[in-house]
Order: C-alpha cells, then structure tokens, then sequence
C-alpha cells in the first residue's frame, strides 16, 4: 500500500544519509591526523635547524618542549587514525584469549615509562581474558600514560577476578583529582 511504501523510502533514505555521515566521518577522522602530520613536520624541521645555533639554555629548553609536543600529537594523530580503522573494519574487531599478567607487562615494557617511577603489577597469571586486543592496548596505554604524567613515585597495575567480571586498576601516587574537577573527568570529548 502506498503509505507503507512511502515509509519503507523514507527508512531507506535515512539509512543511507546516516550510512553517508558515518563514512564521512570516518573519512574525516583519518584526514586530519594525516593534514596535521605536514605543520608538524616542519615544526620539527624547524627545531632541528634551530639546535644546529648557538643557544641559550632558556632556548634550548623551549625547544625540547616544541619537541615534546610534536611527540605528543604525533601519537595522539596514530591513536586517531588507529580508532577510526578499527570503527571502519568489523575484522579488526575479532576476540582473542589473552592472558593479561603477560598482556599488561608487554605494555608497561613497550611504552617504556619514565624510569624514575616504580611500576607495580599485581595479576594472577592464571588469569585469562576473552577481548580484541587493540582495544585492550588501547584503553591500557591510555591508562598508564595519564598514571605516568601524574605520578609522583609509582605506578600500581591491578586486576582483581571478581566472580562474573574482572576489575583493571591503574593507580598513581600523585596528588589526584580536585573535588571541583570530579564531575568533568566522565565528560565525553
């Protein structure tokens, strides 16, 4: 009957314009960590030509940090570009079993942290995980990085098996969150 077949257009419609944002969007996350990657390049660049002057150590220390910004974004821009792949191929999503004392110790030795901090990591090796991997490096690295930038002394990696869950805790020494900043942390962005 027509009334139906205007419905199933419309559906039709709007499943293809959500299916076009979507790619677009995929699109766009992609781009921009690519378009940023040229300025920072030659910011680097830059830099590089800059050390090559007799510099105070005032300026030297301002470079050091330009550098540690490239550093910064350049990885934010890989993380981007890595989370919109995964978004775009559902192969990328597949599960593997994984045992996460070896997991968690692999990441804290390959995100080589800062040595002054003493990282604890307390996991039953017996303790297995059904999850996609990449995923899973994703939300650990995110974790340890924020422990390392806040941290004053150590670090305390956790995972504790509850009976029909497993509870990841990564800890810091450092001062923590202000009251007033507690209800922002949970904020998307």
């Amino acid at each position: 009957p027509p009334p139906l077949t205007h419905l199933a257009q419309q559906l039709d419609a709007m499943a293809e314009a959500l299916g076009s944002k979507f790619n677009e969007s995929q699109i766009f996350a992609q781009a921009v960590p690519h378009e940023l990657r040229t300025p920072l390049s030659r910011i680097q660049l830059a830099t590089g030509l800059l050390r090559k002057q007799s510099l105070t150590s005032e300026q030297t220390e301002l470079v050091e940090n330009i550098d540690e910004y490239i550093d910064d974004l350049d990885s934010l821009c890989s993380q981007i570009i890595q989370l919109s792949k995964l978004n775009m191929s559902p192969e990328a999503a597949t599960e593997q079993e994984i045992a996460l004392d070896e997991f968690i110790r692999q990441r804290v030795k390959q995100l080589s942290l800062n040595r002054r901090l003493t990282i604890s990591i307390r996991c039953e090796a017996s303790i297995r995980f059904r999850s996609n991997p990449i995923n899973l490096r994703l939300i650990l690295d995110n974790l340890l990085r924020n422990a390392e930038k806040y941290a004053d002394q150590a670090i305390f990696v956790s995972v504790i098996q509850q009976k029909d869950y497993l509870e990841l805790i990564v800890q810091d020494d450092g001062e923590g969150i202000s009251d007033a900043d507690k209800e922002d942390i949970f904020v998307p962005f």
